[in-house]
């Protein structure tokens, strides 16, 4: 295999075992909701997201569950 493959197929597997990370600014466009309204989704619990430092986090998977149960 050259190196350019593997470097490729490395590549690849990355993105399919790395998270979506998104933060609220941009989850507030994808539902197209306030700011207000996305930070009671998330101090309520009702998004799921990770707290770091005093940044939000929110998966790709925890949206989508989000929109599941919509």
């Amino acid at each position: 295999m050259r190196d350019e493959e593997y470097i490729e197929n490395l590549e690849r597997r990355k993105e399919d075992q790395m998270p979506i990370v998104l933060t609220p600014a941009e989850v507030m466009d994808i539902l197209d909701v306030g700011k207000n309204t996305m930070y009671r989704l998330l101090n309520t619990g009702e998004l799921r997201a990770v707290r770091i430092g005093r940044s939000w986090r929110i998966t790709g998977d925890a949206l989508e569950e989000y929109l599941l149960m919509k």
